[in-house]
């Protein structure tokens, strides 16, 4: 069948094999693949995809080693997605979202204790004003 550019095709749409038009409720799913190394497992990833209900477009960026994925959600879930992926081995997980919570830049607590307690055992050395030379000596 041939298409014209927004992804419309010609014919009878109820016909076998053609895909229900679905851009009204398409969703973008941005998938993490760490199995990704080379340019050559693009057309798996996107042969994977494509055989999948609702899927409409699908594009990988091998350096950044995503894969954003068109599709309708009603019929096919982000979830299914990631789980097609993992049947080819290729370590994919759904990319963590907004709402998660972000790393705030403060060091953890028991990191921050550990330094303390470092410092204070510094602290037999400031007592006495020998105290450096002596330790030299005896370790």
């Amino acid at each position: 069948m041939p298409k014209i550019g927004g992804g419309s095709s010609l014919g009878n749409t109820g016909s076998a094999g053609a895909r229900p038009q679905t851009s009204s409720n398409a969703a973008n799913t941005v998938i993490e693949v760490s199995g990704i190394c080379c340019p050559s497992e693009v057309p798996i990833i996107e042969k994977i995809l494509k055989k999948l209900p609702g899927v409409e477009q699908v594009s990988v960026n091998v350096t950044a080693k995503l894969t954003t994925v068109q599709h309708n959600p009603l019929l096919t879930s982000p979830e299914a997605l990631v789980a097609a992926i993992n049947t080819a081995s290729l370590g994919a997980r759904l990319q963590r979202g907004d709402d998660e919570p972000t790393h705030s830049g403060w060091p953890s607590p028991l990191l921050i204790f550990c330094g303390l307690l470092w410092i204070v055992s510094l602290g037999h050395m400031a007592a006495d004003a020998d105290a450096e030379t002596k330790s030299w000596i005896y370790y």
